[in-house]
């Protein structure tokens, strides 16, 4: 974004640094005469277009977007540079039928660096906007006791929140001025823009990623704080992309796997589950954010 920044002021420079010749040279200099005499005599064109070029410079990085940034419902946000990426799987590979290997490029973005936890959607639900969360299962009932008292234990407020509709996330992601992201975008953001099979690498490593393990090697029997495992970060910084809880994206899929899955669905390149009408305690969801759309704010910003 800043070499777009440069690129532009340079364009303007190409534009207006001869300004001051231009004008010097014109035949109405009458109307400008007292400017022309006082001023341009004295001053060297060079030293006008460096100051018009710092200028217009500056005015530029203003609205170059920044790494990071912190959304309005005080979550963390990273941003996803523009580019090609690899996604998918090889025809080798198990689920390739589901999301087939290509090379695709997007536009940056930002992504929650976390997924959203607890204390963040009890904002949207104080802003009388969200609903509680409810568990609807299809597992046996004893399965999931432990789930339906996450919510409101105390203790548990940087945990990802579970137990929502993909509307009830989508709808949180519109009140935090956000929404959310594409499958493309999650991939990305989860495995950079080299393909590799996991955020971290392409070897499967137990203790980086909150899985079905029991807590053997991973520590955590379910959920884990958000965060928790931070050698298992992607690329650019995002966290439990792969692993604690399965994410809603836009397209109404499961991305990342969760506490309660094996390493093939933790791959980045996964094809994930489609969505039913089932709101688990393994589902959770992070939102994404436009660039385009900061920049009008920006501009709105009194």
């Amino acid at each position: 974004m800043a070499a777009l920044g440069l690129l532009s002021s340079m364009i303007w420079l190409m534009a207006f640094g001869s300004l001051p010749v231009l004008i010097h040279s014109m035949t109405w200099k009458k109307t400008i005469g007292i400017m022309n005499n006082r001023i341009f005599r004295y001053v060297p064109n060079t030293v006008w277009s460096v100051v018009l070029f710092l200028t217009v410079l500056l005015l530029n990085q203003t609205y170059a977007a920044d790494p990071f940034f912190t959304g309005k419902d005080g979550g963390e946000m990273i941003l996803i540079p523009e580019g090609e990426f690899i996604m998918g799987l090889r025809e080798d590979e198990p689920g390739s039928e589901g999301n087939p290997y290509k090379r695709v490029f997007l536009s940056p973005f930002y992504i929650d660096k976390y997924e959203v936890t607890n204390v963040l959607y009890k904002k949207c639900i104080r802003a009388s906007i969200c609903r509680q969360p409810s568990l609807i299962i299809d597992y046996p009932r004893t399965f999931f006791e432990d789930g339906k008292h996450w919510f409101s234990d105390e203790t548990m407020g940087q945990y990802p929140v579970v137990g929502l509709s993909w509307n009830q996330a989508s709808l949180y992601c519109r009140w935090a001025g956000k929404r959310l992201p594409t499958a493309a975008e999650w991939e990305k953001a989860a495995r950079g823009s080299n393909g590799r099979t996991y955020p971290w690498g392409n070897r499967w490593d137990e203790t980086k990623a909150n899985w079905d393990d029991n807590g053997r090697a991973d520590g955590y029997r379910k959920l884990a704080p958000v965060g928790s495992f931070p050698e298992g970060r992607s690329p650019y910084g995002v966290m439990d992309m792969a692993g604690n809880v399965r994410e809603l994206v836009d397209s109404l899929v499961f991305k990342g796997g969760s506490w309660y899955s094996y390493p093939k669905s933790l791959r980045s390149g996964d094809p994930g589950h489609g969505y039913t009408v089932e709101r688990d305690d393994d589902i959770g969801f992070r939102c994404a954010r436009d660039i385009e759309q900061m920049a009008h704010e920006k501009k709105h910003v009194k």
